[in-house]
């Protein structure tokens, strides 16, 4: 594909020659560049080394990537310049990053599918590519639809054969059948199809879809033809994406709904912006570089194969939070903080730290270092026996997060003046407090490598505190199996054992208890690092889990890693795997036959390594930080309650409240409150309203009973003056119109803007009854000329209406929208916006203090109101009624 884009050129001529043809031309001196498609497995034979004695320029294409790293494969000095087909690279002189080399967009896309959703997915049968998880994805957001997955046979796909025991091709397609609920119909094809037709099968459904969990260089390729078909796209978190994320936010950040009403132009540009004639300019401007393209004859390069009116915008100033760990190695509860702050690098709406204490000082020194806006402690009493009261009040004025790992379920945490807020590890929670969150659980992603064992084999690993159980594993297995391996793992544990005592103890007690000589028990004691217990769970058949302990508190965290390599699980019915009591199929031993659980498979346990995946694990942990750092700006003591993911609490009206208020946060309060609203716009422009996100037509409907209580309250027989500032496909004007209300309606995008509107002669101040903007003023420059606009248009008694994006937490020069000037904030309203609406009141006390529940381009934010209305009062009255709503 890259000769294709590069050969149509009239400043240079190009050859195509294989790779077994190179001596035919290595003495030719007229040669000014070469341009090698280097890769060590396609190219194992060639010497790189020596590549500099052919005449001329030497290049290569450099496929596979790492993030800011083009020499994972590909040596770093025996090239004159490397074309990496990654835009996320940086140049450097001699790494040139360069867009995708995509054909040209379909000139016209057949038409989308009517009805039922298609979903497509498609790729080779390696592993990790995340095909089941496309099918829990759609479980998740659709009644009835369609997952189309194509996996042909490929050459270089390596032993997946031997993961599962048979075809893995075989494995992948029972697996997805598997997991899907009724009404989500599978089609499951094999084919091998060319650029074209690949193009043409993704063109062929409403929504491309990939979910990747693979850990590998290299950007992927299935999402170039993607792009080309023209069609919605949504893609996971994984490393491979990369280039994708800074235009569509990934999986599940973008929901596949998110990706089928947003995502369309954003592809569309990509596919524009990546086509040949930009990586033609690209290597134009290579050549130039090394002056073997005259400076006037080289077509001016793009500077930047991002496309800009799209690229999000880099955050400048992040909330900074620094994760606290303990420095024991040996020890379950340290692993869980590496495997926090590894989930939390990557966040895009914070900055994150990691420090390891033994001590006071120790974090001293890292607070020092890093500043922190929170502090997030991975606390055990165990681990941290230094965090002391006193120690904690050297921190008073940051909040101080406790991540807290032995708990009972409904437990109420209690006060402890060293944490501000307090996060259990356990999705089954009934939180009863404000400062009480659950994050849910961590599963790590995974690329399974140990291909499965010929003989049964039970696998368990654990410290050897008491109650785990491994003696009655022992039991079970030689019950259940004439033949089989036990695999058990018991290393030391440097705080609770660290010179191995209990472990001895246990290892002793099982091997006493093994009685049939066909079964083999096989115990190590190592302390492996997380790729190593992967690993290790994999190389079994069935890891098994048989914790007896009746007061075992919190969840285990041997479950978490077992989950994540794809192999049947049995735990039992302990406090410990509470979380697990409802998959389906069962995988209680207390219920099962060993043998029933492995035959019944994985599929019961995808949704799990889906909703506890890093990426929702991160997304959990922002929502919560944000929120607690969003009450601590706005004065509150306590931190916004966060439902637990198994079972989401009803939003509540604020106490003494009987109806929603006008000056406010839109939230799932609202979206209830507001739901027939919704219906009405939906019956009177259904077309239009179907081009609308449906998180966001809470603005609308908000809107629109605000707007329609008021003219009602008038007459019509009076004859209201409305307008619509920003009326393009405003469902709430449409409404109106198509209910009878006259409405003046000013766009940019069919007449005029607001300013423009103020130089007509036709218009007059003080002359309108009811104004309204729904979510329009983020967008303009000038937003307080945009507000006084507003006000001295309203006549006496008249009444504004406006909706806008609003987080509290936001900072200026953080990541935005692309159309978004700003998110808004409370001191913006108060401080800005409504002393320049002279005359006007807020119409009554806002309750602004909400967490932003609305995630949109990778920025999350909430709607927020703004309703004034002009009276006889002092010009100052609104900026004193913001006073006043300070106060209270």
């Amino acid at each position: 594909m890259v000769f294709d884009c590069i050969k149509q050129s009239e400043h240079y001529e190009l050859e195509y020659i294989r790779f077994n043809d190179i001596d035919r031309f290595s003495s030719d001196s007229a040669i000014d560049f070469w341009v090698f498609n280097y890769h060590p497995y396609a190219m194992a034979d060639l010497d790189t080394s020596g590549l500099r004695r052919l005449s001329g320029r030497v290049f290569t294409i450099v496929l596979e990537t790492l993030p800011e790293d083009p020499f994972a494969l590909c040596p770093r000095e025996h090239f004159d310049a490397y074309i990496c087909l990654d835009p996320t690279l940086t140049a450097d002189g001699r790494v040139y990053p360069f867009p995708r080399p995509l054909e040209t967009p379909l000139a016209v896309l057949p038409s989308a599918p009517a009805g039922v959703p298609v979903i497509g997915s498609f790729g080779f049968p390696t592993v990790g590519k995340g095909f089941e998880l496309v099918v829990d994805a759609v479980n998740r957001e659709f009644d009835r639809a369609i997952v189309r997955i194509n996996v042909p046979d490929g050459d270089f796909t390596g032993g997946t054969a031997l993961l599962h025991g048979e075809n893995y091709t075989d494995h992948l397609e029972r697996l997805c059948r598997q997991a899907a609920k009724p009404g989500v119909q599978i089609d499951f094809t094999r084919k091998y199809l060319s650029k074209a037709e690949l193009i043409s099968w993704c063109a062929g459904n409403s929504l491309n879809c990939f979910l990747y969990t693979r850990q590998q260089p290299g950007l992927s390729a299935t999402t170039d033809q993607a792009i080309v078909s023209g069609r919605p796209l949504a893609v996971s978190d994984n490393p491979t994406f990369r280039h994708i994320h800074a235009h569509i936010p990934p999986y599940p950040y973008w929901s596949l709904q998110d990706s089928l009403e947003r995502s369309p132009p954003i592809v569309r540009e990509l596919g524009s912006l990546w086509g040949p004639a930009t990586f033609a300019k690209r290597f134009h401007a290579l050549l130039q570089d090394f002056h073997l393209l005259p400076q006037a004859d080289a077509p001016k390069a793009e500077k930047d194969p991002k496309p800009g009116s799209m690229a999000l915008r880099t955050a400048e100033v992040l909330p900074v939070v620094l994760v606290v760990n303990h420095a024991s190695q040996r020890c379950g509860i340290h692993e869980y903080g590496r495997n926090l702050a590894d989930a939390l690098s990557s966040s895009r709406s914070l900055t994150v730290h990691y420090c390891e204490c033994d001590d006071a000082e120790t974090l001293k020194t890292s607070v020092d270092r890093v500043r922190p806006d929170l502090l997030l402690l991975n606390y055990n009493p165990g681990t941290m026996p230094w965090f002391t009261a006193e120690v904690s009040s050297r921190y008073a004025g940051l909040p101080r997060v406790e991540l807290r790992h032995e708990f009972a379920q409904n437990v109420d945490v209690p006060d402890d003046p060293r944490f501000s807020h307090h996060i259990l590890p356990d999705p089954t929670l009934n939180l009863e407090g404000p400062r009480l969150f659950s994050c849910g659980r961590y599963v790590p992603y995974f690329t399974m490598r140990t291909p499965a064992p010929r003989i049964p084999t039970i696998g368990s690993f654990g410290f050897g505190t008491p109650n785990k159980g491994f003696d009655e594993l022992i039991l079970r297995v030689q019950h259940e199996f004439d033949e089989a391996i036990i695999r058990l793992n018991i290393p030391w544990n440097d705080v609770v054992d660290p010179e191995g005592r209990m472990a001895h103890a246990t290892v002793e007690r099982c091997r006493r208890l093994l009685f049939k000589d066909s079964i083999h028990l096989s115990i190590t004691h190592d302390f492996l690092d997380r790729e190593g217990i992967l690993d290790w769970l994999s190389a079994n058949t069935l890891n098994a889990f048989f914790y007896n302990g009746p007061n075992m508190l919190g969840i285990s965290s041997v479950v978490d890693y077992a989950l994540a390599v794809d192999r049947p699980l049995a735990v039992t019915m302990n406090p410990m795997f509470r979380h697990l009591r409802d998959v389906r199929p069962k995988i209680m031993a207390d219920q099962l036959p060993l043998k029933q659980i492995i035959a019944a498979g994985t599929a019961g346990l995808v949704s799990l390594r889906n909703d506890w995946s890093p990426a929702r694990y991160r997304q959990r942990l922002e929502d919560i930080l944000l929120g607690i750092l969003l009450k601590r700006q706005t004065g509150e003591r306590d931190a916004p309650q966060a439902s637990a993911p198994a079972s989401p609490a009803k939003p509540e009206r604020p106490a003494g409240q009987s109806e929603p208020a006008f000056n406010r946060v839109l939230d799932d309060m609202a979206r209830a409150h507001y739901e027939p609203v919704v219906a009405l716009m939906r019956e009177k422009c259904p077309d239009l309203i179907l081009r609308k996100i449906p998180r966001a037509n809470v603005q609308q409907a908000f809107v629109l009973d605000t707007v329609l209580g008021i003219l009602t309250g008038i007459g019509k027989t009076a004859a209201p003056r409305t307008l619509c500032v920003g009326s393009f496909e405003d469902t709430a004007a449409e409404t109106l119109t198509a209910l009878g209300w006259g409405v003046d309606k000013i766009d940019p995008a069919i007449n005029t803007d607001l300013d423009g509107f103020m130089l007509l002669r036709s218009t007059h101040k003080e002359s309108y009854d009811v104004i309204f903007s729904t979510s329009v003023i983020e967008h303009v420059a000038d937003d307080g000329k945009f507000a006084e606009n507003i006000a001295a248009l309203l006549k006496l008694n008249g009444v504004a209406v406006l909706t806008l994006d609003f987080n509290d937490a936001y900072r200026p020069g953080a990541r935005l929208p692309l159309v978004d000037e700003r998110l808004y904030r409370i001191a913006d309203l108060t401080d800005r916006l409504l002393p320049r609406m002279k005359g006007c009141q807020l119409i009554d006390t806002p309750q602004w203090d909400a967490p932003p529940d609305f995630d949109y381009e990778g920025c999350r934010y909430g709607f927020a109101t703004l309703v004034v209305r002009k009276t006889d009062a002092d010009p100052k009255s609104a900026a004193d009624s913001a006073a006043t709503m300070r106060v209270e």
